[in-house]
């Protein structure tokens, strides 16, 4: 029930609230504003994911770090989609998205299941320890995530002739 709660509030309130900050961070850094916030919200996730899982903490506390990973978990997609949109011609969105869609449900929900028991089975040797499997997956995929993402910022940068601010000229796509 706590968790259940916790979810449906961090799924109706963080998109929002994550796309505001998105909105603000791309206006401030034309080209790589949105990838920075997704940067800046992955390293938070870090901590969160590790006492989450590996650190005995106060109920409390727990309720704290629940909210706060799945704020962010929440709120990430938000800003994806828009940088798909910023960033594929206009007759080709409506792929690119599908394509995203497509990939982030399999790995996610199809692959990411499969994974978590497999981990928990031959890495933590006993079933009772899933919730140390889905941390530790999770932080493995936290941290791929995070220098995909700053490749993408480098990739960004490198497209703009090395501008400190990171802005995209206007002749150039975003």
């Amino acid at each position: 029930l706590v968790g259940g709660t916790i979810t449906l509030a961090m799924a109706t309130v963080a998109p929002y609230a994550v796309g505001v900050l998105s909105d603000w961070a791309g206006s401030r850094w034309p080209g790589t504003g949105r990838l920075s916030l997704i940067a800046v919200l992955f390293v938070a996730q870090i901590p969160l994911i590790c006492g989450w899982a590996f650190l005995p903490v106060p109920f409390s506390m727990f309720l704290l770090f629940s909210v706060l990973n799945g704020a962010i978990g929440s709120g990430l997609p938000s800003t994806a989609y828009i940088i798909l949109q910023e960033a594929v011609p206009n007759h080709m969105r409506a792929q690119a998205v599908a394509v995203f869609q497509v990939l982030s449900n399999f790995l996610g929900m199809g692959f990411g299941a499969v994974v978590m028991a497999e981990v928990t089975e031959h890495v933590f040797h006993d079933e009772m320890k899933i919730g140390y499997a889905v941390a530790a997956v999770s932080l493995v995929c936290t941290v791929l995530g995070l220098l995909s993402i700053l490749a993408a910022i480098r990739y960004m940068r490198s497209i703009v002739g090395g501008d400190s601010n990171g802005a995209v000229p206007a002749s150039q796509p975003a």
